[in-house]
């Protein structure tokens, strides 16, 4: 599977359609968007604490965002084909899902294109954890950051109302799609109605390419990056509350 930026320009239109519709249902605002370079290519990352979650950025974000998603997306019908025609990248735990979204990343960087990605994949929702203030992140993200040299650009969603609502398909019908167990088992989600998403300053990896590029070390370098940016966007989520309280 090979990236496919030809789609681009349809799913650019098909972000801005569905940006209306979105904000029938939720009131959104956004800060920070001036941090978001305009040309360069860089990793997103943000919290995750609902499957609204991409909708938010991706509307908020004045450049187009090709999102990593979960495999199993990607093959349920019509979801999967909407995935692939929004230049959506999927990947999964296996070692050759891992190199097709490594090889896709780079070719959407390639062409000076966002990558958006969830350090805490889907555990925080799976797990019923929404009520941390963060997750725990998982570490792909930084090893895709210091092997493709670009630089992250953290944001935060900050739900300022909120409700949890029953998973829309039945257990019946997710266990016949072959979903993941967990995602499954899970049974309600997070729906916003007011949110708020910060875009905080652009972080560059290269303090950590030093140590990344030493064969021994760069285990050490991807977990530095990524306690790195959990502080970050941790630091960020409160100064974030901080503000909503003045």
């Amino acid at each position: 599977m090979r990236f496919n930026s030809e789609v681009l320009p349809k799913a650019e239109k098909v972000k801005k359609l569905l940006k209306p519709i979105f904000e029938l249902f939720v009131k959104i605002s956004v800060s920070g968007v001036e941090n978001i370079p305009e040309k360069k290519p860089f990793l997103l990352i943000s919290n995750h604490r609902s499957d609204m979650d991409p909708w938010c950025l991706s509307i908020t974000c004045p450049r187009y965002v090709c999102w990593i998603a979960d495999y199993y997306l990607f093959d349920i019908p019509l979801i999967g084909k909407f995935m692939q025609e929004m230049a959506a990248i999927p990947i999964s735990g296996k070692k050759s899902d891992i190199m097709t979204a490594f090889r896709m990343s780079r070719d959407a960087f390639s062409e000076n294109q966002i990558v958006g990605i969830f350090p805490e994949g889907h555990d925080t929702i799976t797990n019923n954890l929404q009520h941390l203030e963060i997750g725990d992140f998982h570490t792909g993200f930084a090893e895709f950051a210091l092997r493709l040299k670009v630089d992250i650009l953290p944001s935060v969603i900050m739900a300022e109302k909120e409700k949890y609502g029953p998973i829309p398909v039945p257990k019946t019908f997710r266990k016949m799609m072959h979903l993941p167990e967990d995602v499954v088992k899970t049974e309600k989600r997070l729906i916003y109605e007011k949110v708020h998403v910060h875009y905080g300053s652009p972080v560059s990896v290269e303090k950590y390419l030093t140590k990344a590029e030493k064969p021994d070390q760069f285990e050490d370098a991807v977990n530095d990056l990524k306690n790195d940016m959990r502080e970050i966007l941790l630091a960020m989520i409160r100064e974030q509350k901080s503000k909503s309280r003045k």
